[in-house]
């Protein structure tokens, strides 16, 4: 599986690191955490991490006691910084997920070649900026989970 997800991170420009054992930058820490893959890229204008993790069985228990809360990314000062968060899973262990993931994760089910669906964030935004609005429409997570508008009313006497 890291295989497939390292191949198609290293396509987009990522240089990437398997099962760091401790950060490679001082830009970047983490604590009690370490990914699958950890990756980094920048043009001139931003500066992008990505964390992979590859669950085989996936187990949402198992997969939230991971402290991938913990990492931290400062980007340099004239660069836009984004953290992009890949969880890759094989095909047919969707109902292990839960899908309020694809607000911060990207998911990616992973057949026997590389990846056969990608959903989440990331892949809303950068579709969605290449105008593919459609694509874009069906990963935005369900209005559900957004909160409530506030309203501010006057009484009137």
């Amino acid at each position: 599986m890291k295989a497939m997800v390292r191949a198609e991170l290293e396509a987009e420009g990522y240089q990437l690191v398997e099962e760091p054992l401790y950060p490679p930058s001082r830009r970047l820490s983490w604590s009690s955490y370490r990914p699958d893959l950890l990756g980094f890229r920048r043009d001139h204008s931003s500066e992008e991490v990505v964390i992979v993790e590859c669950e085989t069985h996936p187990s949402m228990g198992r997969f939230r006691a991971k402290n991938f809360s913990s990492l931290w990314f400062q980007a340099s000062v004239l660069r836009e910084g984004r953290i992009r968060r890949i969880l890759a899973i094989p095909r047919g262990r969707l109902d292990a997920v839960d899908l309020r993931l694809r607000e911060m994760w990207e998911i990616w089910i992973l057949g026997a070649t590389g990846p056969m669906e990608r959903f989440g964030t990331w892949e809303a935004t950068r579709k969605g900026a290449q105008g593919a609005a459609e694509t874009a429409s069906v990963a935005r997570p369900p209005t559900e989970s957004y909160p409530l508008p506030i309203r501010v009313g006057t009484t009137h006497r």
